[in-house]
């Protein structure tokens, strides 16, 4: 190096990433052009008004104390129990309402479900340990009184994207024995999309200005390294083709950490989806992303 020169280094802050490469694997507003991101939006927003809309529905309905402690069904009037999914909304623990994730419902209750949207209190007001304890009032909930709604109880499926993927993660990982023995019973799918399953990164990461997690945190609010409680099941996981490596990997490492308690797992990578467009297609009964969860 000639005398003079000044070195550039640039140092790891997770695995083999810088801040700003971290910051951008995990920037999912960043990886998505913002035109495509616009027009998702005003879809979305047609689509849930549509979706509430709709003959039978119910909304506001009150699952556990908290301010948003409210849920929705979208159900099939007088019919035969039909199998229930649970929508948990992602949006980083700190974004977002079950009123923007009401589109959901038409693909899957196109495929035969009484759809419930859960909401649940966003950080800062909710913590994410919080927010798991509430979500599992709102399972038990679903639980006591779906049949009301022409719901199985004993044929329960969790789905969430996102933030909302690892909170349905984190609900198989709770021992709610001594809160209602019955409660794992119905729960016959978990179907976990472009979820975050090690929140080490996430700490380390630009999201942690509003997270504000700790080191002594990350262990009991991350799944992958957490055992499940709940464990006859069918867990899949799918990630976008489009989405970063960091999505990948974090669903690679949950499947491997539970391969030996959950032995039907499932993973996919579905082609051309990035972290929006692959939840945009739960609006299609017979898109890829909706049959893969409904399978």
């Amino acid at each position: 190096m000639a005398a003079g020169a000044i070195r550039s280094i640039t140092m790891n802050v997770y695995r083999e990433f810088s801040q700003a490469e971290l910051d951008h694997e995990y920037d999912v507003f960043q990886c998505v052009p913002a035109a495509n991101l616009q027009a998702y939006r005003a879809r979305w927003a047609d689509q849930n008004v549509e979706a509430r809309a709709s003959t039978h529905c119910a909304f506001d309905i009150r699952y556990a104390e908290g301010e948003r402690s409210l849920l929705d069904v979208y159900h099939f009037g007088r019919s035969d129990p039909r199998p229930v999914q649970i929508y948990i909304h992602g949006g980083f623990w700190h974004m977002n309402s079950r009123e923007e994730a009401s589109y959901v419902s038409a693909g899957l209750r196109g495929a035969g479900y009484v759809t419930v949207v859960p909401g649940y209190d966003l950080v800062p007001r909710g913590s994410i340990p919080s927010q798991v304890r509430q979500l599992s009032q709102a399972v038990l909930w679903v639980r006591r009184n779906i049949r009301h709604y022409g719901g199985d109880p004993s044929d329960i499926h969790l789905i969430g994207h996102s933030a909302g993927a690892h909170l349905a993660a984190m609900l198989l990982t709770l021992d709610t024995t001594a809160i209602d023995p019955a409660f794992a019973s119905g729960i016959r799918s978990a179907n976990l999309i472009s979820g975050m399953f090690d929140l080490e990164p996430i700490r380390k990461s630009s999201l942690n200005a509003k997270l504000g997690l700790r080191v002594e945190d990350i262990a009991a609010i991350s799944p992958s390294r957490l055992r499940p409680f709940v464990r006859d099941l069918t867990l899949r996981l799918a990630v976008g083709s489009e989405e970063s490596g960091e999505f990948f990997r974090q669903a690679c490492e949950l499947a491997a950490a539970w391969r030996d308690a959950i032995p039907a797992i499932e993973l996919t990578n579905v082609a051309g989806c990035d972290h929006f467009s692959i939840r945009a297609e739960l609006y299609h009964p017979r898109s890829t992303v909706t049959r893969f969860v409904t399978q």
